[in-house]
């Protein structure tokens, strides 16, 4: 077994829209949206957001019309085995992908502090936890559908990468990404 360690991200964000409005005012939540990443590119993340299962690309929100958010980076650090694990179960949602669709239900009842569960079908957050369980990258105290991305932060072994705002995390991470 390679002793060789690899990192995994985890980026949570404050969106400004509508979506993130309600969430934050029920749950008191800076942060809104949760996606994972691997090291190989800071500008590609996956997550789920209404429309399904989404390959983020991050510099999308680097145009000048974009609204300015907040966001928060942590590191991972997981062995060469479970950063296969979790590179694997990537890629099969992303084949997956036209099956896979948002949870809205899944939302509502983690509000409620009731864990829900459809055939694929997640919300963003629900994603990354069960991404963090199913690969063993990480100890999950609670069912995966019962994680907001606030609750993210407090997983054993994160490490805060980066606090402020969308702008600067691509001034520091990603000064080579293409927006063309």
């Amino acid at each position: 077994m390679s002793k060789k360690s690899r990192r995994i991200y985890i980026l949570l964000t404050g969106f400004r829209d509508v979506g993130s409005f309600f969430l934050r005012a029920f749950t008191g939540c800076e942060y809104t949206h949760a996606s994972i990443g691997l090291d190989e590119d800071m500008n590609t993340f996956y997550s789920f957001v209404y429309k399904g299962f989404m390959v983020e690309k991050i510099a999308r929100y680097l145009k000048p019309s974009s609204k300015p958010f907040s966001c928060q980076l942590y590191e991972l650090k997981v062995t060469e085995k479970v950063y296969s694990s979790i590179k694997k179960a990537l890629k099969s949602f992303t084949c997956l992908k036209s099956k896979l669709s948002y949870s809205k239900l899944g939302v509502a009842m983690c509000l409620f502090k009731i864990p829900y569960k459809k055939n694929y079908s997640f919300f963003c957050s629900q994603f990354v936890a069960d991404i963090l369980r199913r690969t063993k990258a990480a100890k999950i105290r609670k069912d995966s559908g019962m994680y907001f991305p606030e609750d993210l932060k407090r997983i054993d072994g994160l490490k805060l990468r980066f606090v402020g705002n969308h702008r600067d995390f691509f001034s520091n991470y990603c000064v080579s990404v293409n927006l063309v």
